[in-house]
């Protein structure tokens, strides 16, 4: 037989064993027939085995006793043992019959997924950031655990057996979700995660994302675990930020207007004193008076495009800035570049030398305003950083 089979007499001595027997504990036949079978049990089951075996003759039979046994090297294994009393005609005990499994690989696999189980009950218990609820088939609360208790104000006690779409759903949401979980539980139709406002205990609603699990348990009836993330932070950081944006958008504008505002408003008298030192310049001056007018028109000239610039960046910010696409001499704006900072470099002893290839052709397309205000601020930035030399402007066609 492939089970181990032994038989006692009434001292409890061996009188029987087969061969998987002799495998199971490492023995011989002759070592083990005339043993007592205590010999083969741990000091701790001695008393059990002196205390049962009596009681084992008087009624006949045992099913599925479990206790160790020694095995020849010194080492243990748990059995299950089965048996029944043999009688001779007249009644009285003849020998016991009895067979064991070996159920030591069982038992420390059944051990280890019972803490496995337990380490991550107690987990899903004790964790305070994600609420985990529990379902039977009929929607009833079978687990609720601490953070659950915190996001919804049910405590564990007033959760348990009650039904999901009375404790935790908004009445408009009710139906839906009767149907969507009599959906996975009858026809596997998975709920999908996402975003809801679930009801707490106050009746006030809550932002959650919510995932599922559908398992089977030991009897075979499906149970759904619910998954809650609160969401109410990160709604009320969104919300916080898309305030700030706003804010921040309508102080953009306002300085965007009061940029644009001020240009204007800044051009009409600037327009009167370039008018007036252009009519001062055609009268009678002598020549230091004449350069001294035409800087100061020039200099005009640079504050009335240093307005332009302004006036841009407000229409940059506005979103309303379009470049242009016309036909323009790069020489002349060139030559317009240069007449505005020859002043400026002749103040500092600079030179001021324009190079354009022979390459360059005539005219161009794009947009002349920009490209000068661009120019404008290299040599700007030119002048201010250069204290002797020369500062040249090089134009090439490129490959």
């Amino acid at each position: 037989a492939p089970l181990p089979y032994q038989s006692l007499d009434a001292q409890g001595n061996i009188l029987e064993v087969n061969n998987a027997y002799c495998l199971a504990l490492g023995y011989t036949p002759e070592e083990l027939l005339g043993m007592n079978f205590s010999e083969l049990l741990p000091e701790d089951w001695k008393f059990h085995f002196r205390e049962n075996f009596p009681r084992f003759k008087a009624v006949g039979e045992v099913l599925g006793v479990e206790f160790e046994l020694l095995k020849k090297d010194g080492s243990r294994i748990l059995v299950a043992f089965n048996g029944r009393i043999g009688r001779d005609p007249d009644g009285s005990f003849r020998q016991t019959y009895c067979v064991f499994r070996d159920i030591t690989l069982e038992r420390m696999a059944e051990n280890a997924l019972r803490e496995s189980e337990q380490r991550f009950r107690r987990l899903l218990e004790e964790v305070d950031m994600v609420a985990v609820q529990g379902y039977n088939e009929q929607r009833k609360v079978i687990f609720w655990n601490k953070a659950s208790e915190n996001l919804y104000g049910y405590s564990k006690a007033e959760a348990m057996g009650r039904q999901l779409e009375d404790l935790i759903i908004p009445p408009p949401m009710r139906e839906y979700v009767v149907q969507a979980v009599d959906g996975w539980v009858q026809e596997d139709i998975h709920i999908p995660a996402g975003e809801n406002d679930l009801m707490r205990k106050d009746g006030s609603l809550t932002p959650v994302y919510s995932s599922h699990v559908m398992q089977e348990n030991s009897s075979g009836y499906k149970e759904m675990y619910c998954i809650d993330v609160d969401l109410s932070d990160i709604h009320k950081a969104r919300a916080e930020l898309l305030k700030a944006k706003e804010e921040a958008e309508a102080a953009s504008k306002a300085k965007s207007m009061f940029l644009a505002n001020m240009s204007h408003e800044l051009r009409t008298p600037l327009s009167g004193i370039m008018n007036m030192h252009q009519l001062l310049a055609v009268t009678n001056l002598d020549a230091p008076q004449l350069e001294y007018v035409e800087t100061a028109i020039q200099s005009a000239q640079r504050l009335s495009t240093l307005l332009g610039d302004i006036l841009d960046l407000s229409r940059v910010e506005a979103g309303k800035l379009t470049l242009k696409d016309k036909a323009f001499s790069p020489r002349e704006l060139l030559s317009h570049v240069a007449q505005l900072f020859q002043p400026s470099c002749s103040q500092k002893g600079l030179a001021l030398d324009i190079a354009v290839d022979e390459s360059v052709p005539e005219l161009l397309m794009g947009d002349q305003t920009r490209l000068q205000q661009v120019l404008n601020n290299l040599v700007g930035n030119a002048i201010k950083f250069t204290r002797q030399g020369v500062i040249t402007i090089q134009a090439d066609v490129l490959d």
